[in-house]
């Protein structure tokens, strides 16, 4: 039996995760991260508005703690605060200054759960770090190479934030609930006796209050540009791209000793993300600019291409015989284009920062299935492979609201349900 970590939420999926795994026979630790959050406010009535990540509040550690105290495991909870600000909200922020609609989990995954805490893992002599992702993963017969594979519950399936990973993230991946239905899990944990079992889950940001963005934009370039002043430094537009970026090497960190009383000391190291090791940007603040047609003619004003996005028709302050909806968001010129909403289907866009599963580039067309966004349907598609790490989509027939900064994701291989690659939506 294997030593294995899982990363605890308090939420249904990992508790019924680390049960299945300890019932299996495995030892099992639970850890928990702790996660950047706004700062505090006080309001104009003298009361301080406190806000908490959903991914780690109060009752979400608290649950966690009470499945590990009825499953007898080890619990442990981890500060990445740091690390999650510079990796995955300072990215979210820029990336959206900068006319891009991110996928923060992306950032996520790939560099704070499958850097930082699988180092964290391995330094604790684990085999593999599990998590409650509906997702699975195995070798493949003939190459031997490790395959992300959908879920069998294809509603919950996650494989599409997941496709940021490595061989070598892959080979210590280990993800208990693949072979369920969410249905299944529910059921499982009731069984069990866990409170958690019927747990609302949440489909927000995390780190965004009431899964307001705008709102946080407006927040969160306040407080950056008084942390600005603070050190006295201006503000720029360079962005650092944390999905692809250079990894920490994983397992780099000196392994601890395999007895019970070294596990405390792996959570004094600290393991850094890529964004700690590059040259640090600047936060930048959304300015306003013009609003043209697809003409050119000048309609109005935006308040800073950071509120906008790809589709986005409400909000845009001008008035139009036909609805408008945002068709190109121009950071070179700090200019929204808007048209009609058929103008927003295309059959073909470029992807960025490739990323291949297997390790291996390919060098010639290839058929797929691609996903666009998190929720989109998969749709046939021929991949050519670009220089720059970079590739040319086209699609089997029109898809609408293509969005720059959101993931695609190509899936293939003998059954049709391997991710093969992914990578960010340039234009």
């Amino acid at each position: 039996m294997a030593r294995i970590v899982v990363a605890m939420s308090g939420g249904v999926d990992s508790s019924v995760a680390a049960a299945l795994l300890k019932e299996q026979g495995h030892e099992v630790i639970g850890m928990m991260l702790r996660l950047w959050s706004e700062p505090g406010s006080i309001e104009d009535d003298g009361v301080e508005r406190v806000v908490q990540n959903k991914c780690c509040s109060l009752e979400s550690v608290d649950d966690a703690r009470r499945v590990a105290r009825m499953l007898d495991i080890p619990f442990y909870l981890v500060n990445v605060e740091q690390e999650f600000k510079d990796a995955v909200v300072d990215f979210f922020y820029q990336e959206y200054v900068a006319g891009r609609t991110p996928n923060p989990c992306l950032v996520c995954n790939r560099h704070i759960r499958f850097t930082v805490l699988l180092n964290r893992a391995l330094a604790l002599d684990a085999e593999y770090l599990a998590t409650g992702h509906y997702v699975r993963v195995d070798n493949h017969p003939i190459t031997g190479k490790r395959r992300l594979r959908r879920a069998i519950d294809h509603e919950k399936d996650q494989s599409y934030v997941l496709h940021v990973l490595n061989q070598q993230q892959l080979a210590h991946a280990c993800f208990p609930l693949g072979p369920y239905t969410k249905q299944q899990v529910r059921a499982m944990a009731a069984e069990r006796g866990m409170t958690v079992a019927t747990k609302a889950e949440s489909q927000e940001i995390c780190f965004v209050a009431q899964n307001d963005y705008r709102g946080f934009i407006n927040r969160y370039a306040a407080l950056s540009e008084k942390e600005a002043v603070g050190v006295g430094v201006g503000m720029q537009t360079d962005t650092v791209d944390e999905v692809n970026a250079p990894l920490h090497p994983v397992g780099a960190i000196n392994r601890a000793p395999t007895h019970s009383a070294s596990l405390r000391s792996p959570f004094r190291d600290t393991s850094l993300t890529a964004s700690q090791t590059a040259t640090k940007p600047v936060i930048t603040i959304p300015k306003p600019g013009p609003i043209y047609d697809q003409s050119g003619k000048l309609l109005g004003r935006h308040r800073g291409l950071a509120y906008y996005t790809i589709g986005q028709r409400k909000g845009l302050g001008i008035s139009s015989p036909e609805p408008l909806h945002v068709l190109t968001i121009d950071a070179e010129q700090n200019a929204l284009i808007v048209g009609p909403a058929e103008a927003l289907d295309r059959t073909s866009f470029t992807v960025r920062n490739m990323h291949y599963l297997s390790g291996e580039v390919p060098t010639q067309p290839f058929e797929a299935a691609v996903k666009v966004r998190y929720k989109a349907l998969e749709q046939p598609a021929l991949v050519t492979p670009m220089e720059g790490n970079r590739a040319h989509v086209t699609l089997s027939r029109p898809q609408r609201a293509i969005t720059p900064g959101q993931g695609a994701v190509f899936y293939g291989g003998e059954d049709g349900d391997e991710v093969l690659c992914g990578g960010l939506i340039e234009r």
